[in-house]
């Protein structure tokens, strides 16, 4: 490279360990100043950073496992106990009836949302 636009490299050193580094001319005097680093210290700072970033997907995963989790048995809830009522109906209850849900667990919205579909939540 130029004064104006070192290039940085990675090779051996001279004793066969693995440096980046790069060169630049002077022209005054007709020179070449070197700088190496051993690679193993130049991506030091690296090996927190990847810790961090290992950690911080691993917390991700499992809470978006743990919220999963909860919201397939909280939207769950429901359907089993229909899957129980209609088990006891096949074996021949005919008096089985579904506890109404509760308008708390699934807040306002649900509600304002039966209220406009045309389903009467009362019957």
């Amino acid at each position: 490279g130029t004064s104006d636009n070192p290039v940085v490299r990675q090779y051996s050193d001279y004793l066969g360990v693995d440096v980046l580094g790069t060169a630049v001319r002077v022209d005054e005097m007709n020179w070449f100043i070197v700088a190496e680093m051993d690679l193993e210290e130049a991506f030091a700072w690296l090996s927190p950073v990847r810790y961090g970033f290992f950690l911080t997907v691993l917390g991700t995963l499992l809470a978006v496992l743990l919220v999963s989790y909860w919201l397939s048995y909280l939207l769950g809830a429901p359907l089993r106990q229909l899957a129980e009522v209609a088990s006891r109906v096949r074996q021949g209850s005919v008096d089985e009836r579904l506890q109404p849900m509760k308008r708390k667990k699934f807040g306002a919205r649900s509600t304002k949302c039966w209220t406009h579909s045309g389903v009467n939540s009362t019957s």
